[in-house]
């Protein structure tokens, strides 16, 4: 606080107690301050009848980088430097919210974290916000593709899930086991939700066909595999090893970022193949059951 001495008993007392606390945090520790290096001489008596302001002073000739690191060059700001492990995502999230807590809230205390893990911690908070608001975007844009190509609430419905499907099972996989939400791996929602729309529309687009001509629905099931399939598969195919081969790269966002891909196209593919056709029946047979409930008898 202003006025009050860097050094003063009070002010140490203060440093001492959040770095005891930081300290007890899973994952933080050892602790290192001004309040440390003065402990440090007390405890094997080096002080002697210097006064702190004396000792620093001299630390500060012999290694000036130290003071000024701990308390500032204008010795108006401590610094208490953490050491840390590796921590995963959720350990890191719980080890910056603690030790934010356990910063001072005496009167007169400013107190703010800083650091690479706090930065690496924002980074993972403005990546998150930037996963969802491009899927949720991209989410959007197709639905209202899907509602104006269809003209029909119901067809949009069935071609957002099988969809939307792929991309839900690699971002559950990957909370799963544990991977990573890296800035490479936050594109692989957006990019594989449209990629895998195409194939939605190519094949109801074909069922719709057969049926306008008349034809049942186990028939124009049929004939919308029959003529679609063979392309899907081919296309799938050859994007899951185009997106694989970027697993060769040495950078790691662009590995993960292919890797991820190529699971998420060919999860897209049996989507298409096995849960689109299968949605489409239970959507016709409850069109149809809702038509006779809505006939006169």
């Amino acid at each position: 606080p202003p006025g009050r001495p860097a050094v003063a008993e009070q002010t140490l007392n203060v440093v001492r107690g959040v770095s005891e606390r930081i300290e007890r945090v899973p994952g933080l520790g050892p602790t290192l301050s001004i309040a440390t290096v003065l402990d440090w001489i007390d405890d094997i008596g080096a002080r002697g009848s210097r006064s702190r302001e004396e000792v620093l002073a001299e630390i500060g000739s012999l290694e000036p980088g130290l003071v000024a690191r701990l308390l500032g060059r204008e010795r108006d700001r401590l610094r208490i430097t953490v050491a840390a492990d590796k921590l995963a995502q959720t350990d890191l999230g719980v080890a910056v919210t603690s030790a934010r807590a356990a910063l001072p809230d005496e009167a007169g205390w400013q107190a703010t974290l800083g650091g690479p893990l706090v930065v690496l911690y924002e980074m993972i908070g403005a990546v998150q916000r930037t996963q969802w608001a491009t899927f949720a975007t991209a989410f959007a844009v197709v639905a209202v593709l899907l509602r104006i190509l269809f003209a029909s609430w119901s067809w949009m419905l069935v071609g957002l899930l099988p969809t939307a499907l792929p991309v839900v099972v690699v971002l559950g996989w990957m909370g799963a086991f544990g991977i990573p939400l890296e800035p490479g791996r936050t594109m692989v929602a957006a990019v594989v939700l449209g990629l895998a729309v195409d194939d939605t529309i190519h094949f109801l687009s074909a069922y719709r066909a057969a049926r306008r001509r008349e034809a049942t629905v186990d028939e124009a099931l049929d004939d919308a595999l029959a003529k679609t399939a063979g392309a899907i598969v081919t296309t799938s195919l050859a994007l899951t090893a185009g997106f694989a081969s970027l697993t060769l790269s040495s950078w790691r966002a662009v590995s993960s970022f292919g890797g991820l891909s190529a699971l998420a196209i060919l999860g897209a593919l049996a989507s298409a193949l096995i849960v689109l056709p299968a949605l489409v029946r239970v959507a016709a047979e409850f069109r149809t059951s809702l038509a006779r409930s809505q006939s006169p008898e």
